[in-house]
């Protein structure tokens, strides 16, 4: 017997990381610690216990509704049985591509070049999760992983599949940005799937932007809408190593971060209402201390059409305005922290972001990204005392709400405004 694997007294395969016991029942050693694992009736291994070669394919059924955690992969798996699932949406699974699924669709995953230690499943929310198929742990057919039940396998023929038609992937090719303009329930919504190009590091502050195409490239101007690659939230100050270097997430009127569509920017629907026509996604960097234009890190050929009859007509309402809380790092977001300048003074916000501040020997720059950077520690304390006074009239200071709410989020499009540090404010 070699090192890692051998055979018993009685002829029968006893592994050293997982093989069959002399008994031959069936059961497998994992990790010497955590006793055996032994197939349930009518599970089929693909490996992990006997099998140790990666597998060709797996066909997996998508069952939201009885998502539970897997029964052979412990910690190795991250899709898990607690989650809110959607009954249909879009995956992106590394290595293979895209599918639109839905509920009870069953898919095939037959990776080009094989499969990886980890496969990983991306839904357009911007979540994920991952299991194991390196086959140090047991990949078996019968195992709901998350929202997904293993159905078919390398060395479990035979077992029929849901009648369902099983989703063709969009093959994986070379690509940097793509989107794609779809109707959801009565509306219209953007779906944007990135890459880096090799060499590019991600970084928590990158943004995608949405332009006319009648905007000269690179856009010198702020984009009608936008959303950091994390969507759903500033994530402008996040550790660097959680950004990722490819995912997709879907723009959309319900779910975006009010940062991206409030003072000069705009909602899917009030772009279809007001400027409809061709437009284009760029994914961007700040970069510098001013305004656009920013540092592009690429295009692609991603132009679509915003227009009416994608959805049906909206109907038009004027809402009263309805306080939001401020994402993140707001300035209501009381108290602030100790190395923040809130420039209306804490416990008060801009109401005014696109008035211009201009100061002698600084770049001009708009209230709410005067009021960005304060927030984010880029305006030294010092520099930040008399900025109330100077500003209050003309950026709309207001006083916070007593919850500590606003009547709108002013927080800007993501650029670096800091003006080359602050000498003095005082008039």
């Amino acid at each position: 017997g070699g090192k890692k694997a051998g055979y018993d007294a009685d002829g029968e395969y006893a592994g050293k990381k997982g093989g069959y016991s002399g008994s031959g029942d069936g059961m497998a050693k994992k990790g010497g610690k955590k006793g055996c694992i032994q197939l349930e009736d009518g599970d089929c291994e693909v490996c992990g216990i006997k099998e140790f070669e990666r597998p060709d394919f797996l066909t997996l059924e998508y069952m939201p509704e009885e998502a539970a955690d897997s029964r052979y992969q412990g910690s190795k798996s991250t899709c898990s049985g607690d989650g809110d699932y959607p009954m249909d949406t879009k995956i992106r699974v590394g290595g293979v591509g895209m599918f639109d699924i839905e509920a009870g669709d069953t898919f095939r995953l037959e990776p080009d070049n094989g499969f990886a230690t980890s496969t990983v499943i991306q839904f357009t929310d911007g979540s994920e999760c991952e299991f194991h198929t390196s086959c140090s742990v047991p990949v078996v057919v019968g195992d709901t992983i998350g929202p997904f039940k293993i159905i078919d396998g390398t060395n479990c023929g035979g077992i029929e599949p849901t009648p369902e038609p099983t989703p063709e992937p969009t093959p994986e090719d070379e690509f940097c940005l793509r989107t794609n303009v779809r109707a959801e329930d009565g509306r219209t919504v953007i779906d944007v799937e990135f890459e880096y190009p090799e060499g590019v590091e991600a970084l928590p502050s990158d943004w995608v932007g949405i332009y006319q195409c009648s905007t000269p490239f690179p856009p010198a101007r702020e984009p009608p809408i936008w959303a950091y690659t994390c969507y759903d939230r500033i994530c402008r100050r996040d550790p660097v190593d959680t950004a990722k270097r490819e995912g997709m997430f879907t723009i959309d009127d319900e779910t975006i971060a009010a940062y991206s569509s409030t003072g000069v920017y705009m909602t899917i629907e009030q772009i279809i209402d007001d400027q409809p026509g061709c437009y284009y996604a760029v994914l961007n960097r700040i970069e510098g201390d001013s305004a656009p234009p920013y540092y592009h890190i690429c295009r692609d050929d991603n132009e679509f059409d915003l227009v009416p009859g994608i959805t049906p007509a909206p109907v038009q309402t004027t809402p009263a305005p309805v306080p939001v809380n401020p994402p993140g790092d707001g300035a209501c977001d009381l108290p602030l922290p100790g190395d923040v300048c809130s420039v209306c003074g804490e416990g008060s916000f801009v109401t005014i972001p696109e008035a211009v501040f201009e100061f002698p020997g600084q770049p001009a720059v708009g209230c709410g990204l005067l009021e960005v950077a304060g927030l984010q520690a880029l305006i030294p304390l010092d520099d930040c005392t008399n900025l109330p006074s100077v500003i209050g009239d003309l950026c709309g200071c207001e006083e916070c709400g007593g919850d500590g709410s606003m009547t709108s989020d002013p927080t800007p499009a993501p650029v670096n405004p800091t003006p080359a540090p602050i000498t003095s404010v005082t008039p």
